[in-house]
């Protein structure tokens, strides 16, 4: 698989990620938790659930990081 280009932005553009990264960092946490209700009650979620939630976290799980990273150069930029 080959990989994508990084196309660069200004700085100045910083708080537009963060709003939109950190967003999606909560939002994850948050169905990470709904999956997690889930798993402790048999029969809540199909296969079908089971297999996407394992597709997705494998295919997301380096973008983390990278909210993690944004959510840093934030903090660094309003200091």
């Amino acid at each position: 698989m080959t990989q994508p280009t990084p196309i660069d932005h200004p700085i100045s553009k910083v708080s537009f990620f963060l709003r939109h990264t950190s967003a999606w960092k909560r939002e994850a946490r948050e169905n990470a938790e709904t999956v997690k209700e889930g798993l402790s009650r048999p029969g809540v979620l199909t296969d079908s659930d089971v297999a996407r939630i394992k597709r997705v976290y494998t295919e997301q799980q380096e973008d983390l990081a990278l909210f993690e990273l944004s959510r840093r150069a934030g903090r660094l930029c309003r200091t």
